[in-house]
């Protein structure tokens, strides 16, 4: 039986009414980050183990990675999601649940083709690129780009099945289901956890290896992240046959269902091929920045450089993840509802507040990390990953600390932005924030003289400008007439709080490291740290405070009032 057929039709298709219970959501999606994030350190420091951390196999392999990981921002997560997301919505809001179905169905067809077509492109081209890029001669494949060659063509089919993943997850999130697309994250790590266990059982934990038997392990990896990506496929395939998506049944193809290239299905097909390039690089301005740092860090840095700056920037998206991402993925479906209901200023103080409860908790892991980095990095202190590349990795994970809060609230300025159809002038500002970050990064490393520590500083003063420029247009745009002095109060609250919890998280670790181990050590400074910042924001009382204390009890049926609707 289709899901659907034993509640009314006219709830399903109420596009704001699927979207209520905000706070019990944005606590699922939180949880499975967490879940996610913790099963990807643990796969991180399974890699790390493998390979040390100055291999120049594994430096290309991570940048490799990050090329499809980047089309998977702009094509799946970010860009066509974020458009798709908004086209049904609309069509929903107009024409029902089939004129949804409809236009999913219609953009899978047109999808899957030319992703094909697109990834066989780009694999073509990495293949033939020249070792040093024309006129400036910068070596941007590095000192091996064999590796780099190879291992970035293995890992670009990847780009395929995670973007139709994306499509399929978008679709569900747009009918109020999160569950199966939150899911897919940790299908995701746990198959690749799977694949690094085969390969060390196979080839040893320990002891040196040369970069042919490296290769070798990199070959067997990249099959591995192929078989991760079917694997989160498969993860929404149920729920999306069960919502009648794809099929017969409820909101199935019926005898009398128009065609699929009906003109309200075209017409919406087209809005989503219209909005993709400027939301690609618009939404995924932050991953852009990644890929120019770690390219660089190829091109600029030694063996080691693109690691060490990888697995900073790991440790760096988990707060990302389980603050600003986690909201932004909950709160843009309520965002879109209320403008395509035309309660424009409802949806602006949703973002008001969505803004506000993430840096209540970005403050503090800021600190915390940035005082942290290096009992955090030593987590990775084991098989062929030593004190150095310890040493190294810390110093970009401070750097990157200075663009927590930042990147994070772009994330939902950015949003902002799209629900009010703001796309074009988006991916403006994006251009501009990248070629700052180029501008940043070669002033620090090549000016400066710094090592990857530099990526990082040119990465946060990249993401301030950014920041600035989207909140203070959001303002002027939209005719805000409203003061800023109110949350500028309540963010100079929150300040010191955050950083005595930063504090009094090192200083209960370093009381502890030699009785108790870094590890738990480093548990119990962060509890410490935690619990104060919160017994102070008790004291205080911040709206913040009240509004994520609900939100908790709320996730284990405690609520003491309904949760505000957007």
């Amino acid at each position: 039986m289709q899901r659907g057929a034993g509640r009314g039709l006219d709830e399903r298709a109420d596009i704001v009414r699927r979207h209520r219970n905000l706070g019990r959501r944005a606590m699922l999606v939180s949880f499975l980050t967490l879940l996610s994030r913790l099963l990807g350190y643990g796969r991180d420091l399974l890699m790390a183990a493998l390979f040390g951390g100055s291999s120049p196999v594994l430096d290309a392999f991570f940048t490799g990675w990050r090329i499809p990981n980047l089309f998977r921002r702009f094509l799946g997560e970010g860009a066509l999601g974020v458009a798709f997301q908004r086209a049904m919505t609309d069509t929903e809001e107009r024409e029902g649940l089939e004129g949804g179905r409809l236009l999913f169905r219609a953009i899978a067809k047109l999808l899957l083709p030319t992703l094909l077509a697109f990834c066989g492109a780009l694999m073509l081209l990495v293949w033939h690129l020249p070792d040093r890029m024309p006129i400036t001669g910068w070596a941007w494949l590095g000192a091996d780009p064999a590796f780099v060659r190879e291992l970035t063509v293995r890992l670009l089919p990847y780009l395929v099945v995670v973007c139709l993943t994306a499509l399929a997850a978008g679709a569900l999130n747009v009918r109020g289901r999160f569950r199966a697309s939150t899911w897919t994250a940790p299908t995701m790590n746990l198959v690749w956890i799977g694949a690094l266990v085969a390969i060390g059982l196979t080839y040893g934990w320990s002891g040196p290896l040369d970069n042919a038997r490296h290769l070798a392990m990199a070959r067997l990896l990249a099959w591995g992240v192929l078989l991760a990506g079917l694997a989160q496929l498969l993860v929404v395939l149920r729920p999306v046959l069960q919502e009648g998506l794809w099929g017969q049944g409820t909101g199935g193809r019926g005898p009398s269902e128009p065609p699929s290239h009906s003109t309200s299905t075209l017409g919406a097909r087209r809005r989503v091929l219209r909005d993709t390039l400027p939301l690609a690089l618009g939404a995924a301005v932050y991953q852009v920045n990644m890929l120019v740092d770690g390219l660089m860090a190829e091109g600029l840095l030694s063996d080691g450089g693109p690691t060490a700056q990888f697995f900073a920037n790991r440790f760096h998206q988990l707060p990302l993840a389980l603050v600003a991402f986690a909201i932004l993925s909950a709160v843009f479906p309520s965002l879109q509802a209320l403008v395509a209901k035309g309660r424009r200023g409802e949806a602006r103080g949703l973002h008001d507040r969505a803004q506000m409860t993430a840096l209540f908790l970005a403050l503090p892991a800021s600190f915390g990390m940035f005082f942290l980095a290096e009992p955090l990095v030593s987590l990775f202190k084991h098989g062929r990953f030593d004190a150095a590349e310890v040493a190294r990795t810390a110093l970009a994970l401070k750097g990157l600390c200075l663009a927590m809060v930042p990147a994070g609230a772009c994330a939902i300025a950015v949003r902002a932005h799209y629900a009010f159809g703001g796309t074009a002038f988006v991916a403006a500002i994006a251009s501009v924030v990248v070629a700052i970050n180029i501008a940043a990064n070669l002033f620090f490393v090549a000016g400066m003289g710094m090592d990857v520590e530099g990526l990082a500083l040119g990465s946060a003063l990249a993401s301030w400008v950014n920041l600035c420029i989207l909140l203070a247009t959001l303002r002027l745009r939209y005719g805000e007439g409203s003061t800023i002095a109110g949350p500028l109060r309540r963010i100079a609250a929150m300040l010191p709080g955050a950083f005595g919890a930063g504090l009094l998280g090192r200083w209960v670790h370093a009381q502890l490291l030699g009785s108790c181990g870094n590890t738990l050590a480093l548990i119990v400074g962060a509890l410490a740290g935690a619990l104060l910042y919160f017994l102070v924001a008790a004291a205080l009382r911040p709206p913040e405070f009240d509004e994520a204390m609900e939100k908790i009890r709320g996730v284990f049926g405690l609520s003491r009032k309904e949760i505000k609707r957007p």
